[in-house]
């Protein structure tokens, strides 16, 4: 019983390359786009869309080191 639960947590952390190489592109693109059209928003605006673009950002960054935290980690 242990063993297959130890194995469906392996499976969980693995992600196939087409989903990463989505997550790659996307993340800091959604990341880009953000933190260009905040220039046209009041400051407190500003400063949440850029906070909100560069988290998207550090997660296609993280996503390229496979450490994304939106995963369950087996350690």
């Amino acid at each position: 019983m242990e063993n297959s639960e130890k194995h469906m947590k392996n499976n969980v952390k693995k992600s196939c390359l087409s989903c990463k190489i989505i997550a790659i592109l996307c993340f800091p693109s959604i990341g880009i786009y953000l933190i260009h059209t905040a220039k046209t928003y009041k400051p407190r605006a500003r400063i949440f869309t850029t906070a909100l673009g560069t988290g998207a950002i550090l997660l296609g960054i993280s996503e390229i080191f496979d450490k994304n935290p939106m995963r369950e980690s087996t350690t």
